[in-house]
């Protein structure tokens, strides 16, 4: 194990996402401590050995199924399709919808209409029958096993699409139950495969409020976003954590939203204290400020909670 280095918030488990614990290689291998579905071998200090896209070892030929390097409209679309009827096949426990509707504060037609999802034992079924209808290779998350397809989630997690521009679900990550004990930081990993990488897209919650109420609001994450914008009525983009902030972000999100006039940011509270996240929101600023915004920093009392969706659950004004 001599060549493996730990996982960390730059270099994370490329197979559940995890920033601790877990084992990466120059090659790409992955010694997982939390993902065995897809791996070649168990390994004997605890763990999983996973080949990965990178790796120089040959993969299982049987079981290699490609995903297109170019993500056309009409490939979007299909990872849309499929998406939803995924999330339409699978239910919402009542603790997962107690949690979303107490904990957290949305809405009860929020909470329907994102389409949010528990994973349940008949996961397998349900991804059975979405292989029976078409070709699932590509789709983030979906990977081929031991001659059937399957979905890299587990019973008890979240699911929680993330949505583009036009609102199309292009990824889902989920929320772990047991992410303290096993996990580290890893609280919302991506449904992502070696045969099937999600990425870190950026979603977007309510991409059409923009067009009558021309202001978004930038935030970290798919729920968070999802809870700014129910409170709010605005558009909220949300990027996968600091280090997701693409060079090209600025260009995207004017090309993508014409009519944004105001943009905020609203990042969680120890951005002033966390010098990783601050120095994100530094490129940050300078990013939307080359495109031509004015871009303003929302701040609260600490006090009333760390992110703006605490904040606006708990009645607080920012």
């Amino acid at each position: 194990m001599s060549n493996f280095t730990r996982a960390s918030t730059r270099n994370p488990c490329s197979i559940c996402g995890a920033k601790k614990y877990c084992q990466v290689t120059p090659s790409g291998d992955a010694h997982c401590m939390n993902e065995p579905s897809g791996s070649y071998k168990k390994a004997a200090d605890d763990g999983w050995l996973h080949h990965t896209g990178n790796s120089s070892r040959p993969a299982r030929k049987a079981e290699t199924k490609p995903e297109p390097r170019l993500l056309t409209t009409s490939e979007r679309t299909r990872r849309d399709v499929i998406f939803t009827t995924l999330l339409e096949e699978l239910v919402l426990t009542e603790q997962h919808a107690n949690n979303l509707l107490f904990d957290r504060g949305l809405s009860p037609e929020a909470i329907t209409r994102n389409l949010y999802a528990s994973v349940t034992e008949t996961l397998g079924e349900v991804v059975a029958a979405l292989a029976s209808e078409g070709d699932l290779t590509g789709v983030p998350g979906f990977y081929f096993e031991r001659g059937s397809w399957r979905f890299m989630a587990k019973p008890g997690d979240l699911l929680i699409p993330v949505r583009d521009e036009q609102g199309r679900i292009q990824a889902i990550s989920r929320r772990v139950p047991d992410y303290k004990a096993k996990r580290g930081d890893g609280k919302y990993p991506w449904c992502s495969h070696p045969q099937s990488r999600s990425g870190t897209p950026v979603h977007v919650a309510n991409p059409y409020a923009v067009k009558f109420r021309p202001q978004i609001i930038i935030s970290e994450g798919a729920l968070k976003s999802d809870i700014i914008s129910d409170y709010l009525g605005l558009t909220v983009v949300g990027i996968a954590g600091v280090d997701a902030i693409g060079e090209n972000f600025g260009a995207w999100l004017r090309r993508s939203f014409p009519e944004a006039d105001s943009i905020q940011i609203a990042f969680d509270m120890d951005m002033w204290t966390n010098k990783r996240v601050s120095g994100a929101l530094d490129r940050l600023l300078k990013e939307l400020k080359f495109v031509g915004y004015s871009p303003t920093i929302l701040v609260w009392d600490r006090s009333a909670g760390k992110g703006l969706d605490e904040v606006l659950a708990a009645g607080v004004a920012a």
